[in-house]
């Protein structure tokens, strides 16, 4: 039942086109229109069985597939040509495991057996006979019009049926993605500043989670392993290689549009724009321009619009933002709450080349620059985080807020010169850049006021909204991530849950570093967290039982997702290009 609401609409429009085909085959054959009660009733079991067929093939096309057949369809028809096909075959097909290509085989044949039976039927029909009384009758098409009629009718019943039925009936989602958010930088864990008074309130409503790693330092990768709870190298969506989202693999957004939920996001674009595979599932998917429409405000501004003229409707939002990620130009009124004044040679707003001037060694900056840079980022979160409550408000004055789950979080952290890096990212898997905040709020506040100290991984937010929704799997790849709410409502886990992080880059294989709660292997240097959080002595050469084990199991973890995707390289568009220069992602 998960798609065949859409189904039925799809089997509607094909219908009235096949009987308006099949109509003027008549008119050619027999010059006139009509049917006699006996040609009715074959009529409308060959559109029945028709019907049957494509549901049920469709269905299990887009199971094993995650593609649908009107999709492929209205591809193909719009552009015809066998090379087409022959990708559909390879990029679909040849990941299908050997026992999923069994059921297609039978399902294959059980089609093959069911139109051979109405072939049979209509064969023995004497169709020279009917032709002959066609052209001798001239009375109206009135009697197969209405034929037509009812059988769109009832079609039409079984679509409303239906659609009451499959309504969704879990919460509202909404998934608000900060980008370069660092964690140790917001209130509720612990950052000294007054940086997130209103982000900090809605944590004690929720389960904070006070070690959540992400699985890549950049904004592309890092997002994807969100939606498709998979590794950066199982999902195979980079920047540094512009491949996108394979469209083979079922998204967050997939999953809860196939229960019929509203899909939109508004969002900063440039990574996370439909170039690269984003849009998957989404009613509206839209991605703000330019850096000057950076501010979260504006992308709640843009949702709440949205909402309003969709009231009523269960729906899954997407919301993500650039305003904290370089350049850093905050707002004076932000900035002037974490510095009175500032006395050194940078500017109010911290560019992308004064950035990269700085981590060249062009610009050489003091202690008070350092400060003043950070400050500016501060500020920026500042700023967001009052955008934050706009939204909170709203959904409060529309009766929704307790019906609705509120997942905030980060796909990466930012460097402060940590590691001899300032206001960047994606260069090294240190924990700078790799921890991220995670909040979820269920709805009527469940569980709030719960911190949870085990590490968990953002590729774990899908399997836990599957969960919380009661939507069953039906997705060709296996998870890596786990759902987390076993350790939500306090039910002990046997296994533990080791975090792997990629860096995005043309390395093969990619970068990779595996971290526990009190060790992490990167780059063939260990490091015990416990005593050393920042990450700066290497203690690998008396602990070598304890790194190879780590390398043994981050082997096993990256194999453990045998499907081969091949992803297609992107086109960007102009606007997402020009967004992608204003981040100082192009030069």
């Amino acid at each position: 039942m998960l798609v065949l609401r859409n189904n039925l609409n799809s089997c509607i429009l094909y219908s009235i086109f096949g009987i308006l085909i099949l109509y003027l085959i008549w008119f050619l054959l027999a010059g006139k229109l009509k049917f006699g009660k006996n040609k009715i009733k074959h009529f409308g079991m060959a559109s029945i069985s028709i019907i049957i067929v494509f549901l049920v093939f469709d269905r299990i096309f887009e199971r094993i597939t995650t593609y649908s057949l009107p999709t492929i369809i209205k591809q193909f028809v719009a552009k015809p040509s066998l090379k087409y096909l022959k990708g559909i075959y390879f990029n679909y097909f040849s990941v299908i495991p050997r026992d999923e290509k069994l059921k297609l085989i039978a399902l294959a044949a059980g089609i093959i057996t069911i139109v051979s039976f109405f072939y049979i039927l209509f064969s023995k029909i004497k169709w020279d006979k009917v032709l002959d009384a066609a052209r001798r009758r001239y009375s109206s098409i009135r009697n197969t019009a209405m034929c037509s009629i009812v059988f769109l009718s009832l079609l039409n019943i079984c679509v409303i049926i239906d659609g009451r039925i499959n309504l969704p009936h879990g919460p509202n989602v909404i998934l608000i993605s900060v980008d370069t958010l660092r964690v140790d930088h917001l209130g509720c864990y612990g950052y000294s500043k007054n940086t997130t008074p209103n982000i900090d309130r809605f944590s004690k409503e929720s389960v904070l989670f006070e070690n959540c790693i992400v699985q890549a330092p950049s904004t592309l990768p890092s997002h994807a392993s969100m939606f498709t709870s998979l590794l950066p190298s199982h999902h195979g969506a980079l920047y540094a290689t512009r491949d996108p989202i394979p469209q083979q693999i079922t998204t967050l957004t997939e999953f809860l549009k196939n229960k019929n939920y509203k899909t939109i996001s508004y969002n900063g674009g440039a990574q996370v724009s439909a170039s690269f595979g984003f849009g998957q599932g989404f009613d509206k998917y839209h991605s703000l321009p330019d850096s000057d429409d950076t501010l979260f405000k504006t992308t709640i501004k843009d949702a709440i619009e949205w909402l309003e003229r969709h009231n009523g409707d269960n729906f899954f939002l997407f919301l993500h933002t650039y305003q904290t990620h370089h350049p850093y130009t905050p707002p004076k009124r932000y900035l002037r709450q974490f510095e009175a004044s500032y006395a050194g040679s940078l500017t109010d707003e911290i560019s992308i080349k004064t950035i990269t001037d700085i981590n060249s060694g062009k610009i050489k900056i003091t202690g008070e620059d350092l400060r003043h840079i950070i400050n500016c980022y501060d500020a920026e979160i500042k700023s967001m985080d009052e955008a934050f409550l706009l939204l909170q408000n709203y959904l409060k004055k529309q009766d929704i807020y307790d019906n609705t789950l509120i997942i905030f979080t980060s796909d990466h952290g930012e460097e402060f010169n940590e590691h001899g890096w300032v206001g960047w990212h994606s260069h090294t898997l240190y924990d700078e850049l790799i921890k991220a905040p995670l909040i979820i709020r269920f709805p009527h506040a469940n569980y709030a006021g719960k911190i949870i100290n085990q590490q968990v991984r953002s590729i774990d937010i899908l399997p836990t909204v599957l969960h919380i929704l009661d939507i069953q799997k039906t997705s060709l790849f296996s998870f890596d991530g786990i759902d987390l709410m076993p350790i939500i409502q306090g039910k002990q886990r046997d296994e533990k849950l080791y975090a792997i992080s990629q860096l995005d880059n043309l390395l093969k294989p990619l970068p990779v570093a595996i971290r526990t709660e009190h060790w992490k292997l990167y780059n063939s240097r260990l490091f015990d967290l416990e005593n050393d959080p920042s990450e700066q002595k290497n203690v690998a050469q008396n602990n070598k039982k304890i790194k190879d084990t780590l390398t043994d199991i981050l082997n096993y973890l990256l194999k453990e997702n045998p499907y081969d995707i091949k992803n297609k390289k992107t086109r960007l568009d102009k606007e997402t290009l020009d967004k992608l220069k204003s981040l100082g992602y192009i030069k």
